[in-house]
């Protein structure tokens, strides 16, 4: 399905790159290689189940907006002690969207930020049957959210980490399996075999 951003007649796809490179973690170059099936250096070690844990994995979420969702991540975050201050994470993701939103189109979204209070890089998913309105790209219901944080020292991992997110939202059906999953260890399961099935 294309959708109509700005004049300019978009597709899924083209929203993702446009995501990503218009945010300054990728060349135009480097994603199409990334998006035709190729590699960035070093992203084969990019596990993305090895960041979850269930606690990081929100079932049903329910919220009003941006900032509400945002919020009840980020409170989540702190309540399993991996930020110890709320409002700074929250106003660096708000920030972010601001610039461009991070609803990259197809029900998803990708929040992220750097935090420099942070030791490693942390990812938690947010799932929403009923969909949330994250001021998407295509303007339409987003129903996963991945949030993404890293401290400065790990740029790197961040960009390999935003890619392979994108990566994994433009296979068939995972967004089908995803909200299908009755656990949060069903959902860390469902993602592990992607990681196993495109290394």
């Amino acid at each position: 399905t294309n959708v109509l951003i700005a004049g300019q007649r978009r597709t899924p796809g083209s929203l993702v790159s446009m995501f990503v490179v218009g945010s300054g973690f990728l060349t135009p170059r480097l994603w199409g290689r990334y998006v035709r099936g190729g590699s960035l250096t070093g992203e084969t070690e990019m596990k993305l189940h090895h960041y979850l844990r269930p606690e990081l994995v929100l079932l049903g979420l329910k919220a009003q907006g941006v900032e509400e969702t945002l919020r009840n991540m980020v409170h989540n975050l702190a309540s399993n002690e991996l930020v110890t201050d709320e409002q700074p994470v929250l106003e660096a993701l708000l920030t972010r969207e601001a610039a461009q939103s991070t609803g990259i189109g197809g029900g998803v979204a990708i929040p992220h930020a750097v935090y420099p209070e942070l030791d490693s890089t942390v990812i938690e998913l947010a799932l929403s049957p009923s969909g949330l309105d994250f001021m998407s790209l295509d303007e339409k219901p987003v129903h996963t959210v991945f949030l993404l944080l890293s401290p400065p020292a790990s740029s790197g991992v961040h960009i390999k980490l935003l890619a392979r997110i994108a990566r994994l939202m433009r296979q068939p059906d995972v967004l089908e399996q995803l909200l299908s999953a009755q656990t949060a260890d069903e959902v860390i399961e469902r993602i592990r075999r992607f990681d196993e099935e495109h290394p």
